[in-house]
């Protein structure tokens, strides 16, 4: 009786559907002006709702069981999928994040080397630096901030203080931590040469 009842409700659902494009045809006991696409759908989705209440009634409690167990199995299911595509999505994090902390390593380069690369052909650092994050060590030898008041760590390379790496920080609090004398790891975007300094942006210590 039950399968009797969803047999009707999926053919009532698939009237409703159908009536919404061809509502003349499945009203036609009804006057031409009242075959609306509207009514066409209503009418045949109570059908489809009464019958589904009926046969949910009608069911046996061996019935009721068995839908009660394939409603667990298929949450079961979708639990471990959803398990499943979070292990891969961690993995895929992690392995993300170690493939850039490797790939910073490869780009370790000291203060002085970076500025030396700049100061012997800009054109040819640019090609190699700008624009890319890399890792820079070296000693901080002022902590300030700039004319729009962006904190930033100076690395020179001459005696004077007048040339080197300037690293503008991201945010104040870590500019804040380092101390002038400290040797410093800070991992920045290269944006190129200005006024004898080499200039990151978006710097973080690493």
């Amino acid at each position: 009786m039950t399968q009797f009842f969803g047999a009707i409700t999926a053919i009532a659902m698939l009237a409703a559907l159908v009536g919404i494009i061809l509502p003349k045809q499945l009203l036609f006991f009804l006057q031409p002006h009242h075959r609306t696409r509207l009514k066409a759908f209503g009418f045949y989705f109570v059908i489809a709702l009464a019958c589904s209440l009926v046969g949910t009634a009608l069911m046996s409690p061996e019935e009721k069981t068995r839908q009660a167990q394939v409603r667990q199995e298929a949450e079961a299911v979708r639990a471990v999928e959803k398990a499943e595509k979070e292990r891969a999505q961690k993995a895929e994090a992690e392995a993300k994040a170690k493939a850039e902390a490797q790939a910073l390593q490869a780009s370790r380069i000291s203060a002085r080397d970076l500025w030396a690369a700049y100061d012997a052909n800009e054109v040819a650092a640019d090609n190699k630096y700008k624009g890319k994050r890399i890792l820079v060590v070296g000693t901080a030898t002022d902590i300030k901030k700039d004319i729009t008041g962006s904190p930033y760590v100076a690395m020179a390379v001459d005696q004077f203080g007048l040339t080197g790496v300037n690293c503008i920080m991201e945010d104040e609090a870590s500019a804040a931590k380092i101390s002038r004398g400290a040797k410093i790891q800070v991992v920045g975007t290269v944006n190129g040469m200005s006024i004898g300094n080499v200039f990151l942006r978006d710097c973080q210590i690493n």
